[in-house]
């Protein structure tokens, strides 16, 4: 049962996976998702008017809905009792709240969220996710870094409802659609939306009850080596992202000042280096490398190491644009690749290393 199917854009889809079900508020929407699917679709509402009697369905599937409604742990219980005994809800949400934009206001949003966030809201509801990961996110860079450069230049924000010319929306598309190689498979520490699975509370006591009883669970014996390698791949995925964050944010600001607003060369690249310089810091911090207490231990060194990088950049912005006459695009590119390059292997070896335990 697709809770919320909207004009029908995944019936066709979800139709090929056994007997299909669907409800959806709007009228207008309804007809529309009618005419791509003939089928019974019936007018419902979360949380509280869902036109299906319990423990009816085996999957339960919510897409990019959950996030329109105000009570989303009320409307995440109902959607819970909707499934029978062994069944599954799969759910997508955006992610983020730090990228919440006009965008979101326009579609009707109540709230973006973290993992966490997601993960708590499922249990409050009576469930237990069974994964949770983000998804989105060959794509998460040029967006966050966007919203990002909006932000910090107060630049009027859009709904970026505009549709983009065949060839932009064929090339996002083709760029999403890699995303199924993995999305199944791995998760993601990172995207513009997240992707959960869960089961009913009651389901998981069977399964304890069932282990009690001496019910192999092979995922006990996974080697402890492959948690490790996750965790390491996480964080280079991690700090990865920021760097193309703070880079995206470099670049376009750095643009911005020197073509637009006719800032010279080495003031355009200085002003773009001190923004991009927060959430540089601050990702690599809070979130690449968790660090606990207070910055006091790794800011300084972090000073030191933008300093190093900021001399480093300016120096060959000069050497490309004002000694050799490229173009300040042109210039970018050796700013991009080598500063982002030092900048990663000081970091994880000086600057965000762990604390020794005090003795």
């Amino acid at each position: 049962m697709e809770a919320g199917c909207g004009t029908g854009g995944n019936l066709q889809m979800l139709s090929t996976f056994g007997k299909l079900e669907a409800f959806e508020l709007d009228d207008e929407a309804r007809a529309i998702a009618k005419g791509k699917m003939p089928m019974d679709i019936k007018r419902g509402m979360l949380p509280d008017n869902i036109p299906y009697q319990p423990e009816s369905f085996d999957v339960v599937v919510a897409f990019d809905v959950i996030e329109h409604v105000e009570q989303d742990v009320e409307s995440l219980a109902s959607l819970g009792k909707q499934l029978a005994p062994g069944g599954r809800l799969i759910m997508t949400v955006p992610a983020m709240p730090w990228l919440w934009s006009k965008h979101d206001e326009t579609h009707h949003h109540f709230r973006r969220y973290t993992k966490k966030a997601l993960n708590d809201t499922l249990v409050r509801a009576g469930m237990r996710p069974i994964r949770i990961s983000y998804f989105n996110t060959l794509l998460f860079p040029a967006i966050a870094g966007l919203r990002m450069v909006r932000k910090v230049l107060g630049i009027k924000q859009t709904a970026d409802d505009a549709m983009p010319s065949n060839f932009i929306n064929g090339l996002l598309k083709g760029i999403f659609g890699l995303e199924s190689n993995w999305v199944g498979r791995l998760n993601v520490p990172v995207g513009v939306s997240l992707l959960a699975v869960a089961e009913s509370a009651e389901a998981n006591v069977n399964a304890k009850k069932n282990e009690r009883a001496g019910v192999w669970n092979w995922t006990k014996l996974l080697p402890a080596f492959a948690t490790a390698k996750q965790s390491n791949i996480n964080q280079i995925l991690k700090f990865g992202v920021v760097g193309i964050i703070a880079t995206l944010v470099h670049v376009l600001t750095a643009l911005y000042m020197h073509d637009i607003l006719g800032l010279s060369t080495l003031r355009s690249n200085f002003i773009a280096f001190l923004i991009a310089s927060s959430p540089s810091y601050f990702g690599n911090w809070l979130w690449t490398f968790e660090q606990n207490g207070t910055a006091a231990h790794t800011f300084p060194r972090f000073l030191a190491l933008n300093g190093s990088c900021f001399c480093l950049s300016q120096a060959l912005v000069y050497t490309t644009v004002e000694v050799m006459g490229f173009p300040m695009w042109l210039g970018m590119l050796p700013v991009v690749s080598i500063v982002p390059a030092v900048s990663y292997w000081l970091s994880k070896t000086k600057i965000f290393r762990p604390m020794k335990p005090a003795n």
